[in-house]
């Protein structure tokens, strides 16, 4: 069977329309060193209802605009280790004290960054200024089929973020 070259073009452009729903790690790039230069201000169970728990990271910029500002201001980043939840021999999920899953296996690292994108990452794969990257444990780029901009959207109220009133509180009360 022969296939036709606008079969091709059509496959190829619906590909990248859904890799780019699942970020574009062209534009948002691993910020290496992460670690150390942003702050932790939030570990909690992901908020997809998947038996994970989540350490989410801001960069300076993100912290100081959410204590300033809503919207938070364009540079922000924000970054996320995704960590499968530690199981018990029946395969059920472990919890801490506190609620959260005990950290198993780091699955994924997802970053959100703000800027004005302008038409090189199209508005209906991002969320508002907010682009999307997602990395495996070693900063290398992973495969996501995951709509993030779906999940975002409906967060206008909080400028897309599902840890806004954490991010907010922390900037707060952290005393810089």
């Amino acid at each position: 069977m022969r296939v036709a070259p606008v079969h091709i073009m059509l496959c190829c452009l619906l590909a990248a329309g859904s890799a780019a729903a699942g970020g574009r790690m062209d534009l948002v790039v691993f910020p290496d060193g992460y670690q150390e230069d942003f702050t932790r201000y939030l570990t909690t169970n992901r908020a997809n209802g998947k038996a994970q728990m989540v350490h989410i990271y801001a960069n300076d910029g993100a912290l100081h605009s959410a204590d300033e500002t809503q919207p938070l201001g364009q540079g922000a980043i924000l970054v996320m280790e995704i960590y499968k939840a530690e199981e018990n021999a029946e395969g059920n999920a472990l919890k801490a004290a506190d609620g959260t899953y005990k950290p198993g296996k780091l699955a994924a690292i997802a970053v959100m960054e703000k800027r004005d994108w302008g038409h090189r990452y199209p508005a209906v794969d991002r969320s508002g200024h907010w682009g999307f990257g997602f990395y495996d444990g070693a900063g290398q780029p992973k495969p996501n089929d995951l709509d993030c901009a779906g999940c975002h959207n409906p967060l206008t109220e909080h400028d897309y973020l599902f840890s806004w009133s954490a991010l907010k509180d922390f900037a707060r009360n952290r005393g810089d």
